[in-house]
């Protein structure tokens, strides 16, 4: 009789290599209902979420990871450094990537290559950061503004196929509705 769970990985990984990072993160959700400790499927899952840019849930699935493995899994540290940097924890990204290359095999050049580059980009991404003028407003920004950017507030109404609530950016406080 097959494994449930490695079906469930299996068509999950299906759906990822297609690019339908969505439903990768259905299947991977329904096997770590059956295995809420599997390292592989958190990371899997977590790499779905940083895809569909939902870098805090992609976060938290890589950071169960690390800890399920006891921080031995290659992997799961890659996975969750690269989380932190997309949401701009540099320190801890590049504690992660050091704790990484502490349990990186003498004879993985691969991976220890790719923990050099990510380590490389934590650090230059950084220096760009702190280089930059910080944002007081973003009535005027020219990037695309993303809606995680928002804390969200009391709700003020409902219309006929919205909520209205009030949001407050994390960044510059201010308050929209």
């Amino acid at each position: 009789m097959a494994d449930p769970v490695d079906d469930l990985r299996q068509r999950g990984n299906f759906e990822f290599s297609a690019g339908r990072y969505d439903a990768a993160f259905s299947f991977y959700s329904s096997a770590l209902e059956r295995d809420v400790r599997n390292v592989t499927l958190l990371c899997n899952r977590s790499a779905s979420a940083f895809q569909m840019q939902d870098f805090e849930t992609a976060l938290d699935d890589a950071s169960k990871a690390w800890e399920f493995s006891n921080h031995h899994n290659l992997k799961a540290a890659f996975r969750l450094a690269k989380c932190q940097l997309a949401l701009q924890q540099f320190e801890a990204a590049k504690a992660t990537i050091r704790s990484g290359k502490m349990i990186c095999p003498d004879d993985d050049t691969t991976a220890k290559r790719s923990l050099d580059d990510l380590l490389e980009e934590v650090m230059s991404t950084q220096q760009m950061k702190e280089a930059e003028k910080p944002e007081t407003s973003i009535r005027e920004v020219s990037r695309p503004i993303s809606i995680r950017e928002f804390q969200k507030g009391e709700t003020l109404g409902h219309g006929n196929f919205s909520e209205i609530v009030v949001v407050t950016h994390r960044k510059t406080n201010e308050t929209f509705a």
